[in-house]
This record gives structure tokens, C-alpha cells and sequence, in this order.
């Protein structure tokens, strides 16, 4: 029995990628006709992990927010938990001095650094700890205002200057300090805006409702359950060459096992990045396609280590350290959630992270010069890792994650315009998260709810 696209037929709407935004759409829409075409042969998108007995090795996307965001709502629908990390969320590892616990106020205290860098540390710390306060002021919802209108207000904060600028002269203990913590959204402090880098740091300040759980198993679960509901109207190995409106309907080309194929939809949501977007939906608004080039991107590279140590380690208490200095600029701890006293079971899962300028310093090595340059500066870092090592996995993404540069929020208006049948949804709609590609499709998908009820 041949499936709709196999015999062309119509849908309500067609969705475009199968990342967490895509999918978000295609589940506000399950009871209706649709279809979800995915380029790669997995969904997910950067929401990439791997089961290892009771852990799970992430490749991508990890912190998820707590009660009452759709994400939450979906991890539930979907019968998974999330957890709140126990651990520290920002250790600090410089001049071979590891300090976690406490307050991240207290750490130009705690390091070895000389007078002038820790004069350096605490005045930089006071003008981003006022940063990510006003982020937070900015970020709170306001009575009667549509996520569109706080979405244009959150980008607009801190955007007429770079975020190097606004910190100021730094020593250099101090500027690779922050340089490996920038690089965490896959940019430097002189490639983002204010209101970006304080984005950023207001995970470290905010409640422990911000981005502070992850998923039991792994973050690739909730995607993967989110397809097996939608069961065969998702279609990976599907790549979109062309979305063309069309007068009353949508024509949506693309292949399928190399074989050129053609359905026609109501409604279309472009789920996929920005540039792609720009690239397949013909006809749009010269603004913006414009706006959608003009999103920039930075690389990440990271590699996930399985360790199989048999008891207690001393990281076990810690979640994140920022490793200035390192090939990656950031170290997780994804077995940390799963530390609870009395219950440890062997082993662990790490992943180190090299975004922005260090993302693109590893992406033209092999998998082996990265796998041993990771290995030796984890070795240096954590000692006690040096002999159980069982298992890395290093995964590439040169389109990683789209960052917020000084002007950002002047493109909004062009992105957030009506498009006839065409929707847009991704995380590059406001600083990228997860919740916001998903919150983005879930919008594309009411949208599209709505325009189909009264039609």
C-alpha cells in the first residue's frame, strides 16, 4: 500500500524538519493531515544522544527548563523526566586550579590569579551580574503581551553593543575566562550582543527554574517518542529542494530515495535553519529572506566520553566547569543528575565542548587528533580519568547555533510578519534554546489550527 506522499496526494499542512521545532508543529497538529519531511536519516536536529546501560552519551542539546514550559508539557505528554541538576552549574578550572561550590562571586577569591586580574575578575563580574539581571527583568512576561511582542522586547535588551565592549579591558586570566564561558553558544564576547552574553550568564544567576534539568536517557528521547506518535507521517532521508506557494495551496518538492517526489499543502511550516529557509520557500518577502541570511551561526564540536569508573569520583558533585585555556571551552557531566546519595551505580558520561572560535579551530581535525587532544586536556583537568576511558564519540555541527549579534532585534519585524501559508519556527526567532524552537512551532502550529477551523 503506497503512503499519501507515494500517491501525491493533499495535506492540511506539510512540515519542514524534524528538529524539536518541526516536531512541536507536527504534535499541536496530530489529529489533522500532515506530513513531516526530514533531510537527515534521524530527527532531532541538534537534540542528539546515545543509550549506554543507565546513562547516555549527548551529542548536542541538553538543558531543559522546568514546570510549565512546553517543553515540560511535552516531555510529559510523552511519559519521560526531566531532572533537576544537583550539581554546580558553573565550575571554573584556570591556572590548574579546579573551584566549584559557592557562589560564582566568590571565585576571583578562590583562583590563582595576581592582584590585577582579580581587581579585573570582580570588576567585570559586577557589570555582567547587572547584565543578567536586567536580562531576567527583561525576560519576565508582561500581562496581555503575546510571546511575538516579549520575544522583540528579550533580543532588543543590550543590543546596541558588543558584549567584549561592555565588559571592558580585561586581564588576560580574565578574558580567556570569559571567552571559554561566551563560547558555550558557539560565538565569542566579540561576536555577541550585550543581551546575548547575558542570556548566557543569567543560567548561572537565574532560579533553578531556568535551563537547569536534564532528560533521563537523554535529550534525542523526546524527539524520538515525539516520531514514533507521529508514526508514518514523518519522513527522514527526505530532503526539501523547494517550497512554492501556489495560489490556494503550498507545493512542497523533494526526494526520496534519490527519487524526485511532489505533495501539495494548505499551509507550510519551514522548521529548518534560517539560511535553508531563505534557500527552499520561494516568493518570500525580500525583508525577509534577507532577515533570514543575515542570522549567523557559529560551530561547535563535541565529544562524548563513557567512563567506567567503579565507585565515587571527585566530579560527581559538579555539572558544568568552563576550562579556559583547554581545546574545549566547557566540560558536562551528564551522569550528575543521576547522582543521589546511596544510589551510585559504576561508570559516567562526560561530554567537553568547543564552540565559536574553538569549534572552528576542531573541525578540520580527524576524529582521532580530536579524540586525543580532548583526552590529554581531560587527563590534565581530571586526573582521575586517565585510565577509565571506554568509549568517545565526536560529533561536528558547523551550523551549530545561531547567536545574537549587536542589531539583532532590527530583524525581528521582517521574521515575524505574516507569510500567507508560510510559518516559521526554530530557535534562531529569539536567543537560541530549545523552548524556543519548540514554543516557535507550537505557535506555527495553533496558527495553522486556527486558519483551518474557520476554512
Amino acid at each position: 500500500m503506497p503512503t499519501d506522499w507515494e500517491r501525491g496526494d493533499h495535506y492540511e499542512a506539510v512540515i519542514v524538519g524534524a528538529g524539536i521545532a518541526g516536531l512541536s508543529a507536527a504534535w499541536e497538529l496530530r489529529d489533522r493531515a500532515i506530513l513531516v519531511l526530514e533531510a537527515a536519516d534521524r530527527v532531532g536536529g541538534r537534540m542528539r544522544s546515545e543509550p549506554r546501560g543507565p546513562y547516555w552519551l549527548n551529542q548536542g542539546a541538553h538543558l531543559f527548563p522546568g514546570a510549565g514550559t512546553h517543553l515540560a508539557r511535552l516531555v510529559d505528554d510523552m511519559g519521560l523526566e526531566t531532572r533537576v541538576i544537583p550539581g554546580n552549574r558553573m565550575g571554573l578550572a584556570l591556572n590548574g586550579r579546579l573551584v566549584v561550590g559557592g557562589r560564582p562571586e566568590t571565585y576571583p577569591l578562590r583562583l590563582p590569579l595576581s592582584l590585577g586580574a582579580r581587581l579585573s575578575f570582580v570588576r567585570a563580574g559586577l557589570r555582567l551580574r547587572r547584565a543578567a539581571r536586567g536580562y531576567l527583568r527583561a525576560a519576565r512576561p508582561r500581562p496581555g503581551e503575546t510571546l511575538s511582542e516579549m520575544r522583540a522586547r528579550v533580543l532588543a535588551y543590550g543590543d546596541d553593543q558588543v558584549f567584549a565592549e561592555y565588559l571592558g579591558p580585561l586581564h588576560p586570566d580574565v578574558a580567556q575566562t570569559f571567552q571559554a564561558i561566551a563560547e558555550r553558544i558557539a560565538a565569542g564576547p566579540d561576536e555577541i550582543s550585550v543581551g546575548c552574553g547575558a542570556a548566557l550568564f543569567a543560567l548561572v544567576w537565574g532560579s533553578d527554574d531556568t535551563l537547569a534539568r536534564n532528560l533521563l536517557g537523554g535529550s534525542a528521547l523526546l524527539p524520538q517518542a515525539l516520531a514514533r506518535r507521529l508514526g508514518a507521517r514523518v519522513v527522514v532521508n527526505a530532503p526539501v529542494e523547494t517550497v512554492v506557494p501556489d495560489g490556494e495551496r503550498v507545493r512542497v518538492r523533494f526526494r526520496v530515495h534519490d527519487e524526485p517526489r511532489e505533495v501539495s499543502a494548505t499551509y507550510v511550516v519551514a522548521a529548518t535553519p534560517a539560511d535553508i529557509t531563505a534557500r527552499l520557500v520561494r516568493d518570500l518577502p525580500a525583508d525577509t529572506r534577507d532577515a533570514l541570511r543575515r542570522i549567523q551561526y557559529g560551530p561547535f564540536v563535541c565529544a562524548s566520553i563513557l567512563t567506567g569508573e567503579r565507585g565515587p569520583m571527585p566530579w560527581d558533585p559538579v555539572y558544568a566547569i568552563a576550562t579556559p585555556g583547554k581545546c574545549f571551552n566547557m566540560l558536562f557531566n551528564h551522569a550528575n543528575p543521576l547522582r543521589r546519595e546511596g544510589s551510585r551505580e559504576a561508570g559516567g558520561s562526560l561530554m567537553v565542548y568547543g564552540g565559536g572560535p574553538s569549534g572552528r579551530r576542531l573541525l578540520p581535525m580527524s576524529d582521532d587528533a580530536i579524540r586525543d587532544g580532548v583526552l590529554a586536556d581531560l587527563h590534565a583537568l581530571l586526573p582521575e580519568t586517565r585510565d577509565i576511558v571506554q568509549e568517545v564519540l565526536v560529533q561536528r555541527w558547523e551550523r551549530g547555533v545561531p547567536y545574537a549579534a549587536p542589531g539583532r532585534h532590527r530583524l525581528q519585524p521582517a521574521l515575524e510578519r505574516p507569510l500567507g501559508r508560510i510559518f516559521l519556527a526554530g530557535d534562531y526567532l529569539e536567543f537560541a534554546e530549545m523552548e524556543v524552537a519548540a514554543v516557535t512551532g507550537r505557535e506555527a502550529g495553533q496558527a495553522i489550527r486556527d486558519k483551518l477551523g474557520r476554512s
